[in-house]
């Protein structure tokens, strides 16, 4: 589908001018509430890593509990009462339930998670972990019968334990993409079989060559297809419980470490090492039947991410051909090595533990052996494994027990250390077993090694959870299992060739020693500095908290328990305890802000607090407030980019790909600085106006920071306008500067200024006197130098050292109170009028965007922004988030180009997409699209006009992303109401979004102003931080949509409902009034959007002698199509009103647009009166 290079498709632009509307109609909306097909609902400040509430809003709102960062969310509608039961069912992310209260598979779900099925699992898990993880230390028992089979020194045998160790572990991405694929009971399952074949092929074994490749590799892998989706299950299964449950499955390895051993030393004594393997073989397919015990939970079973998300949705199809897709995909998804680039804790947990591991395992392999040449008895020398295991099995419930204690829930920082602390101890203990001389001796070291072995076995899981989160834990630990198998393949052939070398056993474990040691002090060292660092970034991101001038009265909190290990940020927690924080008061002094011209008011009605569940009887008015724990935030922008710029100074800001420009934050820091000290240097000073008229250039970013940072107005220009629009917006500001490219496809923008400004050719640069634009000084172009205007670069290199100085001066002058850019609305209904926006306005809306979408938690976005930057929702949402957040912008072209979506997303691995519906249908329908890999989409904001269902789903289901529908008004800076990333398809398809944080939004009576009962339609109007300051030089408009109480006429028709929610129905001017009833516009084109051949479709209301209006129906036919106006009527008998159904329907082939692309109905309406000669 081919789009219009300069209007972007601004018609369908969810951030809306003044005129128009966003988001979908409730006519038409689908009402499933499949948990398996839809992103879920939530209703809070933000989603958080490893642990977060889920949709707690309301008083008939139920959480999700605390899960992973990517589990599955969803909204149920409940009883106040039913709420506290129903609350610890849903903690686990797959123990949702589908409407019928069946999974998948129709299996009804026996007990909650963290409990109920889950012990069954539980032991299952610890049957599997007994098996598969001791069982490389058994081959110590075999070690001299097979040196004597095949003649091998201790190097050649040592190989074959080592081998099985490191296949078990370093088979991690394959069984993690078997896992996503197929879920954890098959996988198990399928490794019970190939384990228990790889040990009795074993025994056929001629050669130590045979050995290495059935008992080495075969069982290794079957080993690892069972142990690791056991473990993987757990974490769905457990979540408040989730420490508890993996030290008390790890128990299962000190069981096989009891047994085991003895086991194998009687099979040994009575039947020689190839009937023991034999046997062996026929116990490890036990594995296969603790698998089937694994039943799946909810829909997609227990795989890590229960969505059909960006990760497993399309089956084998959409899973694991994308997986496939590429090796840097497979990579991503299977093996985490984005966490490992990005993020250092898991990144130092990786290396350590993976160097840990050189020493960890040996000592279990060599201590039989080394134990005979101390004169030890073989019965004995493997009672000491016995010994150890059995101090394992003991230790280990005790060490769950403390850890499901509810004063060590959630304490995910002390597992860290408790962590290293155990590791510390079991280096240290190796030392002792060096100088043991005797059987006594030597049970002592096993004692100690077993005990500190237990915690560091308790705690490694838990940990790797908390630094994670169950949705990156299957990739993550298969990307640790890689690296440990590197350091175990090499560890007993290493601590054999130093054997053979030196004829003592006792140097194999001072050399243990100093690997677990050394790993164990790297560890600590790395997490407190970590920790240390990130308490100096939390400190220096937080904005000095704000007292409240008016406390709300009788609101009461409760705090929300993070259980299970789940670990969670400073700043994730304070947005869990606004989550769920109610309130309880009758009449709440609503006063959170105060304007520089008015304070507010005490009202009457009730408050609904909308990141919180009230606890109140059923609120009946319509009025909403987005409360939050966050403070609003007291910067200008360039403090914002200059903060950010500091944290991450060596992160991409933004890529320009047409260009070829990439910027770092400390790169573009250094370029901003320089251009804003250069338009000083000019002559422009703070409070002048500067224009930016163009397409999607790196130059447009960069003077939208620098003139904030210059303390000079940016005028947004709209790159499509014509002369006369350009001299119209110039002279109402009164404009002294303009920065352009020379021309850009069909607008030449450098003769365009030359017709409304010939005095330019005979000027000199930055000494303009034109007769029509009398305030215009200089003219800037980007590109092509041209007569009587400056470059670019004459702004980049007019600064001298005192400009710069001056600029510091500046910095301390400037408030964030002063206005810094002037936008434009779409002028629907007359003339476009100048919003003026403030620091204040812009950060802050900025800033909560962002942390309603996740960037705070999600790792290093980078978004693809194809929507233009003139436009609020290119400015505000793209780029002031990425210097708020510190996210990546790509612009895949300058003007919108379907193709370079699709390559930019593949190349730069873009994590975020920002469109309006129409750039999401084009998206989908590029012909090449299954050819690209864009497995690293996760989420997008769509921002427009009113969206089919279908076309939401389908964004969902075929891009595997989450979807968040937004809501605003160019004069509220921009965004008023945005959906969270788990919104259900409901709510994604009927609603634009929740009430954001600290802004107020009311419905009031048209023609009397007073608030309608929830659910009732009326005018919305908005109030708080985000609204304008004035339209620019325009005091009569701006008393007309601001009450002398700061609220906002919208001028949108719009019903509320109790969970702060928005469903937009049309504008007040277009409504339809026919023989006394309302009819409301955006509801018959939701409807006539259905019918196959219509492609687009406006209603609006035209005179009528008798019934006043009637409703006419103005149809875009699809290409190819022929319809009758008969047809669409009979279409609708029956399915609407009859009112409702259109007295004339016209087949149109455009609409009257406005120069952004947004349909002007009134004219709509005079053609179709004319034309129908009314």
């Amino acid at each position: 589908m081919a789009l219009d290079a300069q209007q972007h498709d601004s018609r369908a632009g969810g951030i809306r001018g003044e005129g128009a509307t966003s988001g979908p109609s409730p006519a038409q909306g689908m009402r499933e509430r499949d948990s398996h097909s839809a992103p879920y609902g939530l209703v809070g400040d933000i989603m958080t890593q490893g642990s977060g509430p889920g949709s707690r809003t309301a008083q008939h709102a139920c959480g999700a509990g605390e899960g992973d960062r990517d589990g599955a969310w969803e909204t149920l509608d409940c009883d106040p009462e039913e709420w506290e039961k129903r609350e610890v069912q849903q903690r686990s992310p797959l123990a949702l339930k589908s409407a019928s209260g069946k999974t998948k598979d129709g299996d009804d779900l026996q007990g909650a998670p963290d409990g109920g099925w889950g012990w069954a699992v539980l032991v299952a898990s610890i049957v599997v972990l007994g098996l598969a993880l001791p069982l490389p230390t058994c081959i110590g028992v075999f070690y001299r019968d097979l040196q004597k089979e095949f003649h091998a020194s201790n190097t050649e045998t040592s190989w074959v334990p080592s081998i099985m160790v490191a296949v078990q572990h370093g088979g991690g991405p394959l069984c993690s993409l078997l896992v996503e694929r197929y879920g954890c009971r098959p996988t198990v399952m399928l490794g019970g079989v190939i384990c228990g074949l790889g040990m009795a092929a074993g025994s056929f074994a001629r050669t130590i060559t045979q050995l290495y490749i059935t008992a080495g590799f075969i069982t290794g892998l079957g080993c690892c297809f069972s142990f690791q989706p056991a473990v993987t299950i757990l974490g769905h299964y457990f979540v408040r419980r989730r420490a508890f449950a993996n030290a008390i499955s790890s128990t299962g390895t000190a069981l096989g470490l009891c047994f085991l051993p003895l086991l194998a030393n009687f099979l040994l004594v009575q039947l020689g090492w190839r009937g023991s393997f034999l046997v062996l073989g026929g116990v490890l397919l036990n594995c296969s039947v603790c698998g089937a015990v694994m039943r799946p939970l909810g829909g997609h079973g227990d795989r890590p991410d229960s969505r059909p998300s960006r990760r497993n949705a399309g089956g084998l199809k959409g899973g694991l051909r994308t997986a496939l897709h590429g090796p840097t995909a497979f990579l991503r998804r299977h093996m985490a090595f984005d966490l490992f680039l990005s993020d250092r804790r898991y990144r130092a947990f990786a290396l350590g533990v993976a160097w840990m591991m050189l020493g960890f395992v040996v000592p279990l392999v060599y201590l039989v052996p080394y134990a005979g040449t101390r004169g030890v008895e073989p019965g004995q020398a493997a009672m000491l494994l016995s010994a150890l295991g059995s101090v394992n099995l003991f230790t280990r419930p005790l060490t769950g027990l403390l850890l499901g204690l509810p004063c060590l829930q959630g304490r995910s920082r002390a597992y860290a250390y408790a962590f290293c602390l155990a590791l510390l101890a079991n280096g240290l203990s190796n030392c002792m077993c060096g100088a043991a001389a005797n059987f006594p001796a030597l049970l002592a070291y096993a004692l100690v090694f077993g005990l500190s072995m237990s915690g560091v076995g308790s705690l490694i899981f838990t940990v790797l959870m908390d630094i994670v989160g169950m949705s990156r834990f299957p990739a993550a630990l298969g990307l640790l299992s890689a690296m440990e198998s590197l350091t175990q393949l090499l560890g007993p052939p290493l601590a054999g060739m130093l054997v053979d070398g030196t004829g003592q056993y006792a140097y194999v474990f001072y050399a243990c020693s100093a690997s677990v040691t050394s790993a164990a002090l790297f560890l600590m060292g790395s997490f407190f500095w970590l920790d240390r660092e990130r308490g100096k970034e939390e400190k220096k991101a937080s904005p000095p908290s704000r007292p409240s001038s008016a406390p709300s009265l009788g609101c009461q909190d409760c705090s929300m328990p993070t259980g299970g290990g789940v670990h969670l940020e400073r700043e994730e927690f304070i947005e869990i305890q606004s989550i769920v924080r109610f309130s309880k008061c009758a009449n709440v002094l609503q006063t959170p802000w105060r304007s520089q011209r008015t304070s507010l008011k005490f009202l009457g009605c009730r408050a609904l607090h909308v990141d919180s569940v009230p606890s109140v009887p059923e609120v009946t008015t319509s009025y909403v407030h987005g409360t939050s724990s966050r403070s609003l935030l007291s910067q200008t922008i360039g403090q914002t980019l200059q903060n950010t710029a500091e944290r991450w100074p060596d992160r991409e800001a933004v890529v320009f790909l047409q260009d070829g420009i990439r910027k770092t934050f400390a790169q573009f820091q250094q370029d901003v600085d320089q251009a804003a000290a250069g338009l000083l240097a000019l002559g422009l000073k703070r409070g002048d106006r500067l224009g930016m008229w163009g397409p999607n250039i790196y130059e447009w970013i960069l003077v939208l920071f620098a003139t904030a940072k210059a303390g000079i107005l940016l005028v947004s220009v709209n790159p499509a306008y014509q002369p006369q629009e350009l001299e119209f917006a110039l002279r109402k500001v009164k404009c002294n500067a303009i920065v352009c490219p020379t021309k850009f496809k069909t607008q030449n923008y450098c003769d365009m200024l030359r017709q409304l400004c010939p005095e330019v050719e005979t000027a000199t640069p930055g000494g303009l006197k034109s007769a029509r634009l009398p305030d215009l000084r200089m003219m800037i172009v980007t590109d092509s130098r041209q007569t009587g205007m400056f470059h670019m670069d004459d702004v980049m290199q007019a600064a001298d050292s005192q400009h710069r100085q001056e600029l510091d001066i500046l910095q301390k002058k400037l408030s964030f109170d002063d206005p810094i850019n002037i936008m434009f609305t779409s002028g629907t209904t007359g003339s476009p009028k100048g919003a003026t926006l403030s620091h204040h306005n812009l950060v802050n809306n900025a800033y909560f965007i962002g942390v309603r979408v996740g960037y705070p938690w999600r790792p290093q976005v980078r978004a693809c922004l194809p929507v233009p930057l003139y436009h609020c929702f290119g400015s505000v949402g793209g780029a002031l988030n990425m210097a708020q957040h510190g996210i990546t912008l790509v612009f895949p072209s300058t003007a919108y180009d379907g193709r370079a979506n699709l390559e930019s997303i593949q190349k730069e691995r873009c994590t975020f997409f920002y469109g309006t519906p129409t750039m999401f249908i084009d998206l989908l329908g590029q012909p090449e699209l299954k050819k690209y890999d864009l497995s690293s989409l996760e989420a997008g904001i769509m921002a427009g006009s009113p969206c089919p269902p279908e076309i939401v789903k389908k964004v969902m289901t075929t891009l595997n992303m989450e979807v968040m529908i937004g809501y605003g008004t160019t004069e509220n800076s921009p965004v008023t109401f945005l959906g969270y990333p788990r919104d259900n398809l409901e709510r994604m398809t009927e609603t634009v979004g929740c009430i954001m944080n600290h802004t107020e939004a009311k419905v009031v009576d048209p023609s009397t102003g007073q608030i309608v009962t929830l659910g009732t339609s009326g005018e919305l109007m908005i109030r708080g931080n985000c609204v304008m300051l004035d339209y620019w030089d325009d005091p009569v408009k701006t008393l007309e949509c601001i009450t002398k109480d700061r609220w906002y006429k919208t001028g949108d028709l719009a019903r509320l409902d109790k969970y702060g929610y928005c469903r937009i129905e049309g504008r007040i001017k277009d409504m339809i009034i026919r023989g006394g009833e309302n009819i409301y516009p955006a509801e018959i084109e939701q409807f006539l959007h259905t019918h196959p051949k219509v492609h687009e479709v406006q209603v609006v209301g035209v005179r009528d002698e008798r019934m006043g209006e009637e409703v006419c129906a103005c149809i875009k036919l699809k290409e190819g199509e022929d319809c009758t106006a008969e047809e669409i009527k009979a279409y609708c008998k029956g399915q609407i009103a009859h009112f409702k159904i259109p007295h004339y329907v016209t087949f149109v082939l455009g609409y009257p647009l406005t120069i952004s692309g947004k349909i002007q109905k009134h004219k709509l309406r005079a053609e179709m009166e004319k034309s129908l000669e009314i």
